[in-house]
């Protein structure tokens, strides 16, 4: 379900379909790979800050908390196809 949920989500994420809403599956999955995978960085998060930054979940945590917050952007298939003027 997780791998699904990312390579569909990522896909979505890549050509900017439903961001916000693909983002916060994202968020929770890479928060269980902290939880689960690595255990030693989500505890060092206040005594080792670098530890838990350096770790592999985290660039795809803030990707998708940067993407949840300020929304795809201009060149997002969504944010096209809104803006097209009517025929």
């Amino acid at each position: 379900m997780a791998g699904s949920t990312k390579c569909v989500g990522g896909l979505l994420l890549l050509l900017g379909l439903g961001s916000r809403l693909v983002s916060v599956p994202l968020m929770f999955i890479m928060i269980v790979a902290y939880a689960k995978a690595d255990k030693e960085a989500l505890a060092a998060i206040f005594s080792d800050p670098d530890k838990f930054v350096s770790a592999a979940p985290f660039q795809f945590l803030r990707a998708s908390v940067i993407v949840f917050a300020f929304g795809a952007g201009k060149i997002a298939l969504d944010t096209l196809w809104v803006s097209k003027p009517p025929k």
